[in-house]
């Protein structure tokens, strides 16, 4: 059986103060979590930093975490270029007290890329020690093979929107050879490219209907599916979150979940999804209840 693993996103990080996030990342390193997610632009820099300021308390958790963060979005506009991309890392490692990255993702397609100008700052990060790996998110089979056929570089992760309700991966697959609008490839084969390709995949925003909508647990639009998560709940003795997520580990394509909580009993309960096996009826069942369609 494949590994189940889990992503500890801190895009809310800085909802806390210094003592409460201290007390919860040590507690989340305890029931084993080992890799967090961050972006510059997360607080306008506020979870960096303040994440940055539990490191300096307690150097000795460093090399127990995969360290993760993002560049490349500014405000109207994405910006791949050589001095935004240098900029923007050395100022993620300044804030968050550390040497270097352990994965830094691209975090929207710059339409408008000078190629060289991205090997150069892929070039210097790597030689520097100041990134690890590179990776991306939201990005389409075309664009990630444009990116490691002009830069030389490998991208070992691609982090997409993916939930219940957001299931854009895998709906052109679904309805493949109909006449149906979801038989468009919207995702450019980026689920399939990226599982034959060693490409570490990551769901954001995996509790959620979109950033705007907010999450679909206890959403009253989607009381049929609350139902039906209620009904699985009890099941398997667990919380609808566990099984909202373990729909996405029931896939066969190693998808990881960024799961953004900063209360630890919510991420012990989001935890024990890894123990849930939704049989492949209730798989499909949620899914069809979610709005989604079968030919």
């Amino acid at each position: 059986m494949k590994e189940k693993k889990f992503i500890l996103g801190l895009m809310g990080l800085n909802k806390l103060n210094l003592e409460q996030a201290e007390k919860f990342i040590l507690d989340a390193i305890n029931l084993g979590i080992n890799y967090v997610d961050l972006a510059d632009i997360y607080g306008n820099g506020e979870c960096e930093e303040l994440f940055g300021k539990v490191l300096k308390r307690n150097p000795d958790i460093r090399n127990k975490l995969i360290i993760q963060s993002k560049c490349g979005i500014r405000e109207g506009f994405y910006d791949f270029s050589y001095d935004h991309i240098i900029s923007c890392v050395k100022q993620s490692l300044n804030r968050l007290n550390i040497k270097y990255l352990d994965v830094l993702l691209l975090h929207r397609p710059d339409i408008l890329c000078d190629f060289d100008e991205l090997k150069k700052a892929l070039t210097f990060l790597k030689e520097n020690n100041l990134v690890k790996s590179f990776g991306v998110c939201n990005m389409n089979k075309a664009y990630i093979k444009l990116l490691k056929e002009k830069t030389g570089f490998d991208f070992i992760v691609n982090q997409l929107e993916f939930s219940i309700t957001s299931t854009q991966l895998i709906d052109d697959i679904l309805n493949m050879n109909t006449n149906d609008e979801l038989a468009n490839d919207k995702s450019g084969d980026a689920l399939i490219y990226c599982y034959l390709n060693n490409i570490s995949l990551q769901a954001w925003s995996p509790l959620k209907v979109s950033l705007s909508e907010g999450s679909f647990i206890n959403n009253p639009k989607y009381a049929e599916l609350n139902n039906y998560l209620d009904e699985l709940a009890n099941k398997y003795d667990a919380s609808k979150v566990c099984i909202a997520l373990s729909f996405i580990y029931r896939l066969p394509f190693n998808i990881t979940p960024v799961v953004g909580v900063s209360s630890i009993n919510h991420l012990k309960d989001a935890l024990k999804s890894k123990e849930i096996n939704l049989s492949k009826e209730e798989w499909y069942k949620l899914y069809l209840i979610a709005g989604h369609k079968l030919p």
